[in-house]
């Protein structure tokens, strides 16, 4: 503790227990009043005693020591908060390389395979993103929670994946779509409508059976995109020899998340925005 600050507390201490016996004695004075002429020399004691403080009471003493040490804290925290942001990254990036991560990008955003780790310094926070999607905010602005934020997340977009099952899954729930919307087959839906569709078709026989909370097998837009990135990779095609065709979202499209899913093209992060989504025979897949 600095020579500064213990003498700033201790003046704070003599004005609290000087405030703390005054109103003490203020209260008592104030009670005895009730019966002036009984208590008239006591009164006259206690008005001395309230003087005696009142004349050692000068608050303003402290002003100008607290407005002292205010700003050489200001000057110390700016400095630790400008160290810690080169060290932050460094010591960040020591973390995840050990968890078998990669970063890169730069502040405010930082890049590790799809996700973005957006970098709040002057509020202390940093918020997790897949491509576009808002995974996780608020996060606290240390290495350790960051990482601890990214693990799980990961873990739960890698979960098992069958190509084939999922492209069976995806066309039953665009050709429900297209039934829906009186549509012919080969036409262009909007993406959202088929995710609807198919959050419905890949619950577990017990959420068909009890749709409850409990029996919800959860599957958002992030998940949706990165089963997207990883059936391109695949090369599948539906029973029926359908092929999967997207059509990049508009920019006004993606104005509202209603309109859009983000894919990735690869693990470095980069990713396209889709709004409709088909299905054709191969020979005939073109937009």
């Amino acid at each position: 503790m600095t020579d500064a600050l213990k003498e700033l507390k201790e003046e704070i201490r003599k004005v609290g227990r000087s405030s703390s016996n005054l109103a003490k004695l203020l209260a008592q004075f104030e009670r005895l009043r009730a019966r002036p002429v009984d208590n008239a020399y006591t009164l006259d004691e206690l008005l001395a005693k309230i003087k005696k403080i009142g004349a050692t009471y000068h608050l303003e003493e402290i002003e100008p020591k607290l407005r002292s040490w205010i700003d050489t804290s200001m000057s110390e925290i700016s400095s630790s908060k400008e160290r810690f942001k080169h060290e932050f990254g460094r010591n960040l990036q020591e973390l995840l390389i050990n968890k078998g991560f990669e970063l890169g990008g730069r502040y405010p955003d930082l890049k590790v395979k799809f996700y973005t780790i957006h970098i709040d310094f002057p509020n202390g926070i940093a918020s997790l993103l897949f491509g576009h999607e808002p995974i996780k905010s608020r996060i606290p602005l240390s290495p350790e929670s960051i990482t601890s934020a990214l693990e799980p997340v990961h873990r739960n977009l890698n979960r098992a994946f069958n190509p084939l099952k999922f492209i069976e899954l995806l066309y039953e729930a665009y050709r429900r779509v297209c039934l829906i919307q009186e549509l012919l087959p080969g036409e262009k839906v909007p993406i959202i409508d088929v995710l609807q569709q198919l959050v419905i078709l890949v619950q577990s026989p017990q959420f068909k059976a009890d749709p409850t909370k409990d029996h919800y097998r959860g599957y958002g837009r992030a998940h949706f995109g990165y089963d997207l990135y990883r059936l391109r990779l695949s090369k599948a095609r539906t029973n029926e020899n359908h092929a999967l065709g997207l059509i990049t979202a508009t920019f006004d499209a993606t104005r509202n998340r209603e309109n859009f899913i983000w894919v990735p093209d690869n693990e470095r992060g980069d990713g396209t925005t889709y709004a409709m989504i088909f299905f054709k025979k191969v020979d005939s897949i073109h937009p």
